[in-house]
């Protein structure tokens, strides 16, 4: 046992017997409002009309509102509990009332009962500060005790003094123990606040993915552009190039760095619990019914308005790209949801396609919006191993990006594929191609 351990033991031992206290005072003051409720009552029914309206109050008072709150912070900060063991779920139903009314019952006697032990533990060490300062008896009705006279007296009676009070402790001590134990069956979570919990739990876990998703979308692509910039950067200095191409790109480096550092600076808040996070409620709602995200709750405000924006990006890196975008009437009809989906998607394909593709070759990107689908189309040529084959393997980077843009696509509906096509031969006109290809379903909004 570490001395922390050790430490700790006593103070839990002293917040236990706290607890069982309280309840004890709770009883001692219902036993004084009994007494005086039953004063009119003729002496001969005095003992039963006191004892049923005694446990009638002890019972009742578990059923007033706000009990079982008092109850749960007292579990958790007296006797130890884990928040997650014992709850005080809203609205209270009668599963938790009966409960809460049992465990403020038992609560108030084990209360008496150790504020009991607690007396009988006082008058033995009372009795002795009385002989050792004082030397005259004791005196309680019919029985009167003296202060030993012997070495021997004086031994037995501290010993039994000892024995009381450590009789006492143990009890009080098992008291305190049994009511941590039982605590969570009592005021812990009911089969529905199980099911709520873990829905919660998911709807955090998910909230998670989604954040996770986010950051590589928004970031990674951001730090992805930053390396092409920073290498075409490179190339123009040591190859003697254009002065204002490096200047281009360590311009865009700063932009794209700054972007990424805001934009990690917005997620680290939302998982301190410094911004809003938007609910898994609504964005599932979103999805569903294909209607429109609040401007809020899109990642970097980007959507398929900001394409050309994007295009224009790559084209400025030197990416031979062809594009074949949407009007930007056609966009209005698309659902924003669906919008800003389809932006990550492309920002994604583009930026696997410089990182990936053939150097200095052509990339194409089609995107088109039909009548209840939105169809975005990017293909790039692949590089070309030395025995001339397609190479299949699995690329570099562990393929989070098309995991992500997967899970993605599968939330809202979609299909996605993502393959080699074509054979790629040492003939330049007979390249590989790389080919992503990925419907939307827009819920018949879209416009051809």
């Amino acid at each position: 046992m570490s001395v922390q351990q050790t430490v700790r033991t006593p103070r839990l031992w002293v917040r236990r017997t706290v607890f069982l206290l309280a309840g004890g005072a709770v009883a001692a003051a219902l036993a004084i409002l009994a007494s005086a409720l039953i004063a009119p009552v003729r002496e001969d029914v005095v003992v039963s009309t006191f004892v049923a309206l005694l446990v009638v109050l002890l019972v009742g008072v578990g059923l007033l509102p706000g009990v079982r709150e008092v109850q749960v912070a007292g579990a958790q900060a007296l006797l130890g509990l884990r928040p997650e063991s014992v709850t005080a779920p809203e609205p209270m139903r009668w599963a938790h009332r009966w409960r809460t009314a049992l465990w403020t019952l038992i609560h108030q006697l084990t209360g008496a009962l150790t504020g009991l032990l607690i007396v009988a533990a006082g008058l033995p060490i009372a009795g002795l500060l009385v002989w050792l300062l004082d030397g005259g008896p004791i005196e309680i009705p019919g029985w009167t005790l003296r202060a030993p006279t012997t070495l021997g007296g004086w031994a037995l009676a501290v010993l039994t003094t000892m024995g009381v009070v450590g009789v006492a402790g143990a009890v009080i001590a098992g008291l305190g123990l049994a009511a941590a134990a039982s605590a969570p069956s009592l005021l812990g979570p009911v089969g529905e606040d199980r099911l709520r919990m873990a829905e919660q739990r998911l709807e955090r876990e998910q909230a998670t993915v989604r954040l996770s998703r986010d950051l590589h979308d928004g970031v990674g692509h951001s730090l992805s552009a930053i390396s092409l910039h920073a290498g075409a950067g490179r190339r123009a200095m040591t190859g003697g190039g254009d002065p204002d191409a490096v200047v281009s790109s360590l311009r865009a480096i700063e932009e794209l760095s700054g972007r990424a550092v805001q934009e990690l600076d917005d997620a680290l808040a939302v998982l301190r619990g410094e911004a809003t996070k938007p609910s898994a409620t609504a964005g599932d709602e979103a999805v569903t019914q294909r209607a429109p995200v609040p401007r809020a709750q899109r990642v970097g405000h980007r959507d398929l308005h900001r394409l050309g924006d994007l295009v224009s990006e790559h084209r400025d890196r030197g990416m031979r790209l062809d594009a074949d975008l949407l009007a930007r009437e056609q966009i209005a009809g698309v659902p924003s949801v669906i919008s800003c989906a389809a932006y990550r998607i492309v920002a994604e394909a583009l930026t696997n396609a410089a990182k990936h593709g053939a150097d200095n070759a052509s990339v194409s990107l089609t995107v088109r919006s039909e009548r209840d689908a939105l169809t975005i189309d990017v293909r790039n040529a692949m590089p070309m191993p030395p025995e001339g084959k397609v190479d299949t393997a699995p690329r570099s980077g562990g393929g989070r990006g098309l995991d992500g843009l997967g899970e993605q696509v599968d939330m809202l509906d979609g299909t996605m594929t993502a393959e080699p096509e074509g054979a790629l031969t040492h003939d330049a006109t007979d390249r590989g191609w790389w080919r992503l290809r990925v419907e939307l379903p827009t819920g018949g909004v879209g416009r051809a």
